[in-house]
Order: structure tokens, then C-alpha cells, then sequence
């Protein structure tokens, strides 16, 4: 058997996450590429250019609710009987009728709800007391012109599309979608591509990170083979995604196949399990990223890599996974061995701020599919506080 010293260009060489993504800053070239999309469609796209308000919202003073616009003077106390006006202006002595969302009519200043009101001989009966900006929503109270409502690189949601079409935003500048290749390795798959369950489920995280993704053919495990599926994958695509053939085993060929094709070494390997034989090198600013064959360290290689690579494509910013919060775990695993790594943990929520780890080695789905996310335990650390990750890539809304 091989000594780890003899194991030549395969050798692990882990780097920081922190350090992953700044070589992938750097090395990755930006595609630079911007379009126009209808606002009703721009759900998943990335902003190119921040939004502003185009005016204030709402324009004017509006009614919160269905009730009588009146002029708070003239209801400074309960039970007082006013004139029903059907028109735009309120007087002196005098109620309209608004509906919800409607502008106040002229000289009122105040909305009585329909509850509070009484139609008495053909004039309204309020009974209670009317302050000034009873009910209403004022002018600009919700976005003021020229507020920001979207920053560039904001990853648009259904919020955002509401929001902008509430200011009347129809269209929205926002990056192309990188065109990447996600392809399993593996004699066993090209014999039986049946038996890949991996590349559907790396291409739909891919597809909710912003990509537009196509499954490859399974890659052989020869070196020669690997060498030309990356060359075909990178003359078409962004970037070409591997699954399995990472490691260091005499089946694993990936890494040398890249090098061989010509691509400078970004990193070869990465200081978090599981996951830590995702690496990445790059040709002509297209990253090849290796992604492990396990299905626990092939997920925390897409989160951890693989999202932010496409970022790194879209926006020219490798931004990392960011986490929701904070929870206790009820208890804190032991582990053993890569010490000075960052430990991914697959956990339960059992009540707000409590989680319970899951148990089971990096091949099993049981504590991915039980899960409601994970945390990410810092090296060296026995606190059961551990910042949580629920990436919608993944998990869904």
C-alpha cells in the first residue's frame, strides 16, 4: 500500500473555507453578462443593479380600512351626527364613505371603521373619538422615494416581486444564468445510469442557486476518458460540477484528469467534514469543482462550494452560506480524527433555539431527509451553541 507522502498529484492538501472562497474570488472570471426580465419572472434571478423606489408608498394618504372619512375636528368626541357627503372634498360637519387603500378625500384626516359608525336619517352617527390619522396610512410611511428596495446581488424572492410591482417596477436588470454540467463518476454508473441518485439531486440544488443545469453522462474511471468529458463539458458550459472520483483511491481520477487537461489548482481539499476532498481548479476562469461521492459530503460541498462558485460566475463575489441563527444542541457529538476541522452536524429542532444531532456516517441519507437543517461546529470547541443552517437551495422555502 501507498504512503501518503507517495501519493503524488492526488494528495490532499486542505485549506480553510474561508481561503476556498477567496482563491475562487479570485480565480473564477465573472461572466459579465446582464438582461432584462419581467419582474413576474425574475423569482431566482440575481439583481444586477439595485432598486429604488420610484416614488413613495403609498402616493398618498390612503384609508387602512372600509369606514368614513372625516376631519378628526368634527369627532373629538363620541356620539356625533354628520352629514353623509358623496364627493372628494370633506367639510366642516361632513363624512365620506372610503374603502380600503382608497385616498383620503380633501380636508379629512382621520377614517371612523364601519364598526364604529352608525347611518342615522341620512347622516352618520359616529361613536367614538376620531384623532387626527385615525386609520390612515400616511403618504411615504411605507417606502419613501428613492429608498433602496433591492441591492445588487440580491437573490430575488416572491417578496421581492410583490414589492416591486407594488411600486409599479415592471422589468429589473439582473445576471445571466451560468450554464453548467453536472456529471456522476463511476465504472458502475456508465454500466447502470440507473443507479445515479446523486447528479438529480446536485442539479436541483444547482437550479435553485441560479443556474441553468444539464446532466451529463457518467464519466468512466480513466484518467484519459475524465481528461476528455471535463475538455467537451468546458467548451460548452461555465463550469463543469463532477460527483464521486474526488479522493485519493486508484479509482479516483478526477483530480488528475483536470490537472492533465491543463487547469491551475485552486484547491485540493477543504478543512470541513464531511466534505473535505471537495476541490476545484480552473481553466480560462471556468472552475471545475470535485464534489464528493458520499451523499452527506456531496451536500455540504455544494453548500459550502459549489453555490458560492456560482455566485463567484454571476456577480464576480464568491458570497458564502450564510446561517439563520444560533441554537443549543441538547448534546454534542463526539468525533474523532481531522482535528482543526469544521464538523457539519445534521440536526432536529426540538423546540425555538433547541436542536437535537443526528447520528450516522457521511453515506446515509436518514439524517439529511430527518433533518431541519444543519450546524457548523467550530474546531476544538466543546459549546453546544452552534450557528444553524437551513439553505433553501436544499431544504426549500
Amino acid at each position: 500500500m501507498r504512503s501518503f507522502s507517495q501519493l503524488g498529484v492526488k494528495e490532499l492538501r486542505y485549506v480553510e473555507l474561508d481561503e476556498a472562497l477567496r482563491r475562487l474570488e479570485a480565480g473564477v472570471k465573472p461572466l459579465n453578462v446582464v438582461e432584462e426580465a419581467a419582474v413576474e419572472e425574475a423569482a431566482g434571478r440575481v439583481l444586477a443593479s439595485e432598486v429604488e423606489a420610484p416614488h413613495d408608498l403609498p402616493r398618498l394618504d390612503v384609508a387602512h380600512f372600509d369606514g368614513y372619512a372625516v376631519r378628526s375636528v368634527d369627532a373629538s368626541s363620541p356620539s356625533k351626527l354628520l352629514k353623509l357627503a358623496e364627493r372628494s372634498v370633506v367639510k366642516r360637519g361632513e363624512a365620506c364613505f372610503v374603502a380600503t387603500g382608497q385616498p383620503l378625500p380633501e380636508g379629512a384626516d382621520a377614517v371612523v371603521e364601519l364598526e364604529s359608525v352608525e347611518l342615522v336619517n341620512g347622516g352618520v352617527l359616529v361613536h367614538r373619538v376620531a384623532k387626527p390619522w385615525l386609520n390612515v396610512t400616511r403618504r411615504g410611511s411605507d417606502l419613501k422615494a428613492g429608498a433602496i428596495v433591492a441591492e445588487r446581488g440580491r437573490r430575488l424572492g416572491p417578496r421581492d416581486v410583490k414589492a416591486l410591482l407594488a411600486l409599479g417596477v415592471s422589468r429589473v436588470r439582473v445576471y445571466a444564468r451560468p450554464k453548467v454540467l453536472v456529471a456522476p463518476t463511476g465504472d458502475e454508473f456508465v454500466e447502470d445510469p440507473s443507479k445515479d441518485t446523486h447528479t438529480p439531486f446536485a442539479r436541483k440544488v444547482l437550479e435553485a442557486g441560479g443556474a441553468v443545469v444539464e446532466a451529463g453522462h457518467p464519466i468512466s474511471d480513466s484518467v484519459e476518458e475524465a481528461v476528455d468529458a471535463l475538455a467537451q463539458g468546458l467548451e460548452s458550459f461555465d463550469a463543469v460540477f463532477t460527483i464521486g472520483g474526488a479522493s485519493i483511491g486508484p479509482r479516483d481520477v478526477m483530480w488528475e484528469a483536470a490537472l492533465r487537461l491543463g487547469a491551475a489548482p485552486l484547491f485540493r481539499g477543504v478543512k470541513v467534514v464531511p466534505g473535505r476532498v471537495t476541490s476545484c481548479a480552473i481553466l480560462g476562469g471556468k472552475p471545475i469543482v470535485l464534489l464528493p461521492g458520499h451523499v452527506q459530503s456531496l451536500l455540504v460541498g455544494l453548500c459550502f462550494i459549489a453555490l458560492p462558485a456560482l455566485r463567484a460566475l454571476s456577480t464576480g463575489s464568491a458570497t458564502p452560506l450564510r446561517p439563520l441563527g444560533v441554537v443549543e444542541l441538547a448534546s454534542v457529538p463526539e468525533f474523532k480524527g481531522f482535528e482543526g476541522f469544521k464538523r457539519v452536524v445534521f440536526v432536529k429542532l426540538m423546540a425555538p433555539g433547541l436542536a437535537e444531532a443526528l447520528a450516522g456516517d457521511s453515506s446515509m441519507i436518514g439524517p439529511i431527509a430527518l433533518s431541519d437543517g444543519f450546524v457548523v461546529l467550530e474546531p476544538g470547541r466543546r459549546s453546544r451553541s452552534a450557528c444553524f443552517y437551513r439553505p433553501f437551495e436544499v431544504y426549500g422555502p
